[in-house]
């Protein structure tokens, strides 16, 4: 009886250290939404002005640059989605991407319009090292541009 007592005690000690390091792990939600444009992306790429912080818990957002400075170098699950415009955009490219540079690499995700409302979303896994500086950018295939009105960028540590 003595062992099992030990086993449950030592097993209620790893979960609770294993609970404060999860809540511990870096965290960012940021988003930013209306009902009308508050962005015009075109044929470049170019960060979305993402500005309303949702969480944070270490504190890294840089508003002036729309920007999370990457507190510990680790594996992250990072996810971003825009939304655009509503209107009549048949056959128009686009795409996101959240990444440390603006361009089009392996993780940018590129989506083809329909019709009237659209959006699209990119999840992916990336390494990130402390001090790199992860956005949510985007390209949109129209030379007069397209207004973006939702967009939101999350990460999390996972490893």
């Amino acid at each position: 009886m003595a062992d099992l007592v030990t086993l449950l005690n030592t097993e209620n000690v790893v979960r609770e250290a294993a609970r404060g390091t999860i809540s511990d792990m870096p965290r960012l939600v940021v988003s930013r939404s209306g009902g009308v444009a508050f962005q015009t992306i075109g044929q470049s790429f170019v960060t979305v002005q993402v500005n309303s912080v949702m969480l944070d818990n270490k504190s890294r957002w840089d508003a002036a640059n729309f920007s999370w400075v990457v507190p510990e170098t680790g594996t992250y699950e990072v996810n971003g989605k825009i939304r655009l415009a509503d209107g009549d955009y048949s056959g128009l490219s686009y795409g996101i991407g959240m990444d440390i540079v603006n361009q089009d690499n392996a993780g940018f995700f590129w989506g083809q319009g329909a019709r009237h409302r659209q959006g699209l979303f990119n999840s992916r896994i990336i390494n990130l090292a402390s001090g790199d500086r992860l956005r949510l950018y985007a390209y949109i295939d129209n030379p007069a541009g397209v207004g973006v009105t939702n967009a939101e960028l999350n990460a999390v540590r996972i490893a």
